[in-house]
């Protein structure tokens, strides 16, 4: 997973910036990027770990008291500077950071394009901050209006935070999936995707929903909802210890590193199909892989992961057509003439039920549906995980 860090208030922002990656760092690996607002838009991007961005930006004076920055594991496009947050608008006068998977990027981008908008890399990310540009030509539009109306045209996840020229003093984060805590300092206010990033600066946070966004400057934060409604969200105090945070609720470390991994397949893939509804994977394979680990089955939530990714990969929309026999053969059985199978994730296996709303995880139960006939329940249970041990987390 990836992680996001803000800053705005008295001190210099890189210092700040840099110390909440190296905290992050745990949550992406590939490529690091910072962007300062002094006047103009100051951008810095590396791949590599935050060490390989701080060499570069020894060379480098970067100066200014707002900024946002990122660590990044690559969902779309390679590992590379291109590909690496910040992205910045045409006139490189905006910055956008973003933790999560824009589905319907690929339309996005092209009506952008059409638009007139050059793009300088192969992420999803990079189509958000071309699409609040774009939102910002409209009269009397504000920072907070253009990234409201971006998101809302936003199929997926996000944690976003924006930066601009245009608007110097206001950081502008929005959370659907993904999530963003704000910090509250002394004359200064601080955003992460984790409260790990900050606590080495305030103790004082304020945690968003889903579906909210806030407007945050050195002075103070505004929170709504993605109506543009007004949310009462008052601070609270935190009391971990800096190495408590860092293990994310996890007993061990090691733990920790083995969830964050579990849940890049959240980050890889798009939408899950639970009985013909759409859902969003953050909401049941990040809690599947938890359970598995905190029931020492870490074994098991490993390749709960990898054959839940084959499984998204065979359904026909949003990521191709390709016959699931080809993808995860395991999950098959022969197809009737003229009807090809697809595979999909079902519901979980309780008491060898199907269609049940288990309190216990004993497994999951795989949908292999034709396009026409029946539905045979298929189980897949991961090697170390057997079908009556009770993990009791509820989900």
């Amino acid at each position: 997973m990836c992680g996001i860090v803000g800053y705005v208030g008295k001190r210099e922002a890189l210092p700040v910036l840099l110390d909440g990656l190296r905290r992050l760092e745990y949550r992406g690996y590939d490529s690091a990027g910072v962007a300062v607002l002094n006047g103009s838009l100051h951008v810095a991007k590396s791949p590599g770990k935050v060490r390989a961005l701080e060499e570069k930006l020894s060379t480098e004076t970067i100066l200014g008291t707002l900024g946002i920055a990122h660590t990044r594991w690559a969902t779309h496009g390679v590992p590379n500077e291109a590909n690496a947050h910040p992205h910045v608008s045409c006139d490189g006068r905006l910055a956008l950071v973003h933790n999560g998977i824009i589905e319907n990027y690929a339309e996005l981008r092209a009506e952008l394009t059409a638009a007139g908008h050059a793009f300088a890399s192969e992420t999803d990310t990079e189509t958000l901050a071309h699409l609040v540009e774009h939102l910002l030509r409209f009269p009397g539009a504000s920072l907070a209006d253009a990234v409201r109306s971006a998101v809302r045209r936003v199929r997926g996840t996000f944690g976003v935070a924006v930066v601009s020229a245009d608007f110097p003093g206001t950081i502008v984060v929005a959370r659907l999936g993904s999530p963003i805590v704000l910090g509250i300092g002394d004359g200064e206010m601080l955003v992460a995707s984790d409260a790990n990033a900050i606590l080495g600066h305030t103790r004082q946070v304020v945690f968003l929903d889903d579906g909210e966004m806030a407007v945050i400057d050195a002075d103070g934060y505004r929170v709504v909802s993605l109506d543009n409604l007004p949310v009462q969200k008052s601070p609270e105090n935190l009391d971990w210890s800096a190495e408590v945070a860092q293990k994310n609720g996890f007993d061990h470390f090691m733990l920790t590193q083995q969830y964050a991994e579990a849940c890049r397949f959240y980050e890889r893939t798009h939408s899950l199909f639970w009985d013909q509804h759409k859902i969003r994977s953050a909401s049941i394979i990040q809690k599947w892989a938890r359970g598995l680990i905190l029931s020492d089955h870490s074994e098991a939530a490993v390749d709960l992961i990898e054959e839940a990714a084959k499984l998204i990969a065979a359904l026909p929309e949003p990521r191709g057509s390709k016959p699931a026999e080809e993808l995860a053969p395991q999950f098959r059985r022969p197809a009737a003439a003229g009807h090809p199978q697809r595979v999909s994730i079902g519901d979980l296996l309780y008491d060898g039920a199907c269609r049940s709303a288990p309190q216990e995880v004993g497994a999951v139960v795989v949908i292999a549906r034709e396009h026409v006939g029946a539905e045979p329940c298929q189980r897949f249970i991961p090697r170390g995980l057997h079908e009556r041990q009770s993990l009791r987390h509820d989900i």
